[in-house]
């Protein structure tokens, strides 16, 4: 893992020093090593930087830059690939030689074996950029699912990028806010798409390749891959079979992630992603896993101790940490220092706390983002598939607009997708109109059918990568760790995207499949109780201990000029009045305030 940044510069106007810079700027990411690469000839200058996490040959052999002996390839990058010692006896028994044991050199080599196919070999997690001086080629791309992000800026006198948003703007100092992407933000509570919270910086979508041609100075993107929700035909007879396979899937995924030079732990919440997990890893090992918990005084939100009942029973190396109300708020205060972009899912203060923890022990951590949106264990997607088809028989009536925005959202004439979108959202668009006065836009496709597999593609498309994932990258990289994810192998998420409805809730039972498989390791008597998701007690917090700072923050705001402080006030006032529905509304202004307090102004 690595912290990456880089430049082409046709002005030549950009140093070695920006360089440095925006490399320091992310160094939190990598503090075991850092290295610059700096190339200059008459049309252009290249300069890329690399802060190292070793976890993988953790000798100095790890240097990045890593550049071949012939000097005409170099590659920056940050993740991991999980199959790098298959394709490295691949590619000697094709006449490559290696001088590293890294998955870096390997994946670079594929590149210089396979150029334009290279990535149908790799499996992994990953942000990179490869500069190929035979082509004169500049070659970025993004892991299938998202999981490493990495953002960029283009235009026609230089494109850079980097693996955090702070990192760029050493070599611009254009600030200026994108509205479309800030709706976004209002509505869903992250940015989708590739936009960003600043006009002129894109991020690569998952499974996104873009190549910068230097002599054309012509950019161009592309996807290498997708998944397919097309439903496997299964019978009720061929659900245990259907289970196997899933089962093989997740357990060489979870083990593969497993590998690494320094020691690794489990991120565990008591819930059947991170049980499952645990149990497959502890169940091939000889030793004890290290596991990490964190705790809340609510009991409606703590699963700690549901988690120590399964880390006894599994005999992991247990590590729990109750988070009190002083640290809680402080991460809360602290929060613009963490993210570099407004971070709407206050489940991100619990991760960061989870990886501080952990820090202490392991260098790599495995959370389970993703099991929600690969088997179907969100309510809200159980509520679209209850209500949704009573929406046919509701008249289109004009007083609508006189009840409250969110029911009024919902009950207008729209696809399935799109009533899911509006149940979740945390700002309605009549809202969303009153605080920046701007139509958004975002494209839905109207031809999608009306199934969960519908729901699930679009979150594993947009709210995965650009929350959970974006959320575990900040929270756990500040932290000096490795985040890993078990449940989001591209072979893994292609089969179970194409498991049919009736089977991943199979007799009315969320997660049916993914229960199975956990049944086989840990007693279904231990895993029986609700769900309650990574929370925090953000209402409570919000209306008591933080009144103060939400108050000096936000009353009479308007956010750096980004939004109506006559519509903050409206928001501050129904929710300390009481009214439900607004506390999330709130934390999704605090976060937008705290953000550009560090980062606008």
């Amino acid at each position: 893992m690595c912290g990456i940044t880089g430049f082409v510069d046709f002005s030549k106007k950009i140093t070695q020093k920006e360089l440095s810079d925006a490399s320091l700027k992310i160094s939190h990411r990598g503090t075991d090593d850092n290295g610059y690469y700096f190339d200059s000839n008459n049309n252009y200058t290249v300069g890329l930087a690399a802060r190292r996490l070793a976890v993988i040959d953790t000798s100095n052999n790890g240097h990045q830059p890593f550049i071949t002996n012939c000097e005409n390839y170099i590659i920056v990058f940050n993740g991991v690939i999980y199959n790098y010692k298959d394709l490295q006896k691949k590619l000697k028994e094709l006449g490559h030689s290696f001088k590293t044991n890294t998955d870096t050199e390997v994946l670079l080599k594929s590149y210089i074996q396979w150029k334009s196919s290279f990535l149908d070999f790799i499996n992994g997690i990953f942000s990179f950029c490869i500069f190929d001086k035979t082509t004169q080629k500049v070659i970025l791309a993004r892991d299938r699912i998202g999981v490493k992000p990495l953002f960029y800026s283009f235009n026609k006198e230089s494109f850079y990028f980097g693996s955090e948003i702070s990192a760029l703007k050493f070599y611009s100092s254009n600030r200026i806010i994108n509205k479309n992407a800030l709706s976004l933000y209002l509505k869903f509570g992250y940015f989708p798409t590739a936009d960003t919270i600043f006009e002129n910086i894109s991020k690569l979508e998952p499974s996104q390749i873009i190549i910068l041609d230097l002599k054309t100075k012509n950019l161009k993107k592309e996807f290498y891959w997708t998944f397919s929700n097309e439903n496997h035909t299964i019978k009720d007879d061929d659900i245990n079979e259907t289970i196997r396979t899933t089962h093989k899937l997740l357990k060489h995924s979870i083990l593969s992630r497993t590998v690494a030079d320094v020691p690794f732990g489990v991120l565990l919440s008591g819930g059947y992603d991170s049980a499952t997990t645990a149990a497959v890893i502890q169940n091939q090992s000889s030793n004890p896993v290290n596991t990490f918990t964190i705790g809340f005084e609510k009991k409606s939100l703590d699963e700690a101790k549901e988690a120590k009942i399964i880390a006894h029973f599994l005999g992991s190396n247990h590590k729990e940490l109750y988070l009190n109300k002083e640290d809680g708020l402080d991460i809360v205060k602290n929060l613009g220092s963490i993210y570099d972009e407004p971070m709407g899912d206050s489940g991100a203060i619990a991760l960061y706390a989870a990886a501080k923890l952990a820090s202490k022990d392991v260098k790599v951590l495995l959370s389970s983002e993703g099991g929600d949106e690969l088997f179907g264990g969100y309510k809200s997607y159980f509520f679209t598939l209850k209500w949704y088809k009573y929406l046919k028989f509701i008249p289109d009536i004009k007083y609508l607009n006189n009840i409250r925005p969110k029911l009024t959202s919902l009950l207008k004439k729209q696809t399935q997708l799109e009533f899911y979108i509006n149940f979740n959202c945390y700002f309605t668009d009549e809202e969303i109109d009153h605080l920046i006065s701007h139509e958004y836009k975002f494209i839905i496709d109207k031809c999608q059918k009306d199934n969960l597999n519908t729901l699930l593609e679009f979150d594993l498309k947009n709210y995965l990568p650009e929350d959970l994932l974006m959320k575990a990258d900040r929270s756990c990289m500040i932290c000096g760790i490795e985040n890993r994810d078990p449940f989001l192998d591209y072979h893994l998420v292609n089969y179970v995207s194409q498991i049919p409805e009736k089977v991943k809730i199979y007799k009315n039972v969320p997660k049916y499949v993914l229960k199975q498989i956990t049944h086989q390791y840990i007693p279904e008597k231990l895993m029986h109780r609700p769900k309650k998701g990574f929370s925090i007690p953000i209402e409570e917090w919000l209306k008591n201990d933080l009144k103060d700072f939400v108050i000096s923050n936000l009353y009479n705001s308007s956010i750096h000029n980004l939004v109506n402080p006559f519509y903050v006030n409206y928001i501050l006032k129904q929710f300390y009045e009481g009214k439900k529905g607004f506390s999330k509304k709130v934390w999704i202004l605090l976060s937008l305030k705290l953000w550009a307090a560090k980062h606008y102004n």
